[in-house]
């Protein structure tokens, strides 16, 4: 490394700095050491890189059909990329359709069966009002019946009582 630059400094007076308190030059001494990490961090990365760069220029610079074929390289690996990606999406966007898909059988089939168990209530209340009704009939012809055999009670025979039950209808 070259000199320290100290272009614009050398005629500036040094001042003494101000007195802080302890905990204040704490507080301010840890973003600036932060900061002054992450800013030597890219300076290292590029100063290490910076021989390889060299190498692979001065590699270009005498073979410039090797510069060409790893452009080559380089592109056919950026397609090869992405070409993995867009498989990656239609993966994904067709693992999402299987389970709308799904999603939907399922809505469907939970309908089906929720038709199903109205049509099963429905027979049951006819049948149901099937069954109310016979029983109406049952009892109504069970009291015509009994009406019947009182007024027949005072005959001597059924054809008799019978032919009275006829008089009566035909009034």
């Amino acid at each position: 490394m070259g000199p320290p630059i100290t272009a614009g400094v050398e005629g500036a007076p040094l001042k003494p700095p101000k007195q802080q308190p302890l905990q204040q030059q704490q507080h301010d001494a840890a973003p600036a050491a932060a900061a002054a990490a992450a800013a030597a961090t890219p300076v290292a990365v590029t100063a290490a890189a910076a021989p390889a760069a060299a190498a692979t220029a001065a590699a270009t610079n005498a073979n410039p059909a090797a510069a060409a074929a790893t452009a080559d390289t380089k592109e056919a690996a950026a397609e090869a990329s992405d070409a993995a990606g867009l498989q990656a999406i239609k993966a994904q966007q067709q693992q999402q359709q299987q389970q709308q898909l799904l999603l939907l059988q399922q809505q469907q089939q939970q309908q089906q069966q929720q038709q199903q168990i109205q049509l099963q209530q429905q027979q049951l209340q006819q049948q149901l009002q099937q069954q109310q009704q016979q029983q109406q009939q049952q009892q109504q012809q069970q009291q015509q019946q009994q009406e019947d055999d009182d007024d027949d009670g005072g005959f001597a025979s059924a054809a008799t009582a019978r032919m009275k039950r006829g008089k009566k209808a035909r009034l």
